[in-house]
């Protein structure tokens, strides 16, 4: 049997709209990875190609955090985008068959292959106003999870791409 897989390989962070002022400390912005990392399709079978859709059952994981200084209220919003970096899947599957959903819902989308520009709808995993507490420190944690369309005619024994995260902070 054909195996899909969906390996994590890129990071990017930006800080998008935040001046700091000379001198200022460091305020740190984190995208931690917290389940999925390496997140592989198990092998189907071959009632598995009837299906319209092959779900992965781990999800992709993360936790999104800010510090601030100058602590309690500090008001940012945290993106988190998904796309890959590859146009194709390999072994002439199109990319259009692997798509992800936020965890929070259940609305699959395809996955695109343009990760530059500005923040894209298409892309959005979470995006979420968060304020601050007294230690200057707010976080979001979400995920993506992810299905497959699987076609008879599948040539590969293997599938994949490389999917790459963008964590945009920025002001209000």
């Amino acid at each position: 049997m054909r195996a899909a897989s969906c390996v994590l390989v890129a990071l990017v962070v930006l800080e998008a709209g935040i001046a700091v002022p000379l001198g200022a400390q460091t305020q740190p912005s984190t995208l931690t990875i917290t389940g999925g990392a390496a997140s592989t399709f198990p092998s189907p079978s071959g009632s598995d190609f009837g299906a319209p859709w092959f779900y992965n059952p781990t999800p992709l994981t993360f936790t999104a955090s800010i510090h601030r200084n100058g602590g309690t209220g500090t008001t940012r919003v945290i993106t988190v985008e998904l796309c890959a970096t590859n146009a194709t899947l390999g072994n002439g599957k199109p990319l259009i068959d692997l798509e992800f959903s936020p965890v929070s819902t259940t609305s699959y989308r395809a996955i695109t292959n343009n990760c530059a520009g500005g923040i894209s709808a298409q892309r959005v995993i979470v995006s979420q106003s968060v304020a601050t507490d007294a230690s200057g420190n707010a976080s979001v944690s979400d995920g993506a999870l992810f299905r497959m369309h699987l076609n008879v005619g599948d040539a590969g024994p293997t599938y994949g791409t490389a999917i790459q995260l963008i964590y945009t902070v920025a002001k209000p």
